[in-house]
């Protein structure tokens, strides 16, 4: 699993990256289990990101 401006290679804001962290963690289950579905429906979010200078 990867995220971040680096890990996604996404040129986004400091917000992006820490909307990706939120998700990520939301996707991690108690038992470590990993959500899969919800990752990927994430990712999905994450393309209609736009830079905001």
């Amino acid at each position: 699993m990867t995220l971040g401006r680096q890990g996604l290679f996404a040129h986004d804001n400091t917000h992006h990256a820490l909307a990706m962290a939120f998700a990520a963690a939301d996707c991690l289950g108690s038992d470590g289990s990993w959500n899969a579905t919800g990752w990927e429906a994430a990712n999905d979010r994450f393309a209609e990101h736009v830079v905001e200078d």
